[in-house]
């Protein structure tokens, strides 16, 4: 399902809350800010149209991590469950690894093909607007799902208005990719 985002009251312009967003050691060179229905508890982000021989979801589901990982892609196992319920996904694209470790986080890294998009997609695979990588190859990521607000901020999602269920920040760098460019973009799509 694809999402354009609507107003937030918190304090970034992503609307994701400021504590997650404070380790700034590597330069930001792209930022997406997107939502996307949460299908049986799951949705997918990375290249797009899928390979369906490298489906994450065919991975097992482990009760200690919030994703599973495959050749092209990250499957993202939410807390939430209803086809009702949207996830608001923060993309940072940095030029390097984050030096702070963090014990909420998931790392992992997928493989950004050449000639594919990026995109975040439903279990059943309708995907959002594709984006742009700005560099391909191999990449690693780092996500945090953020804990739900007692007053959720809402989404504008195909001309509905929707409350988010769950905010994830996902950042990527290129773990021996090479950079396409190194324009900084911000985008609320």
């Amino acid at each position: 399902m694809r999402g354009v985002l609507g107003r937030f009251t918190e304090s970034t312009a992503s609307g994701i809350p400021r504590p997650y967003l404070e380790d700034m050691s590597p330069s930001v060179i792209g930022e997406e800010v997107r939502a996307v229905e949460v299908e049986h508890g799951c949705f997918y982000f990375g290249n797009w149209p899928q390979d369906t021989g490298s489906d994450p979801f065919e991975v097992e589901e482990s009760a200690s991590s919030i994703m599973a990982y495959a050749d092209e892609g990250i499957g993202f196992f939410s807390e939430c469950g209803d086809e009702d319920d949207v996830a608001r996904v923060l993309l940072r694209f940095l030029d390097q690894q984050p030096e702070q470790e963090d014990d909420q986080a998931a790392y992992g890294e997928f493989v950004i093909s050449d000639g594919d998009e990026l995109a975040l997609a439903t279990l059943m695979m309708a995907p959002s607007p594709t984006i742009e990588p700005p560099f391909r190859g191999k990449a690693g990521v780092r996500v945090v799902r953020i804990p739900s607000v007692q007053q959720p901020p809402w989404v504008e999602m195909e001309g509905d208005t929707h409350p988010v269920s769950e905010d994830w920040v996902v950042e990527i760098w290129p773990s021996g990719g090479c950079f396409v460019g190194t324009t900084v973009s911000r985008a609320v799509v």
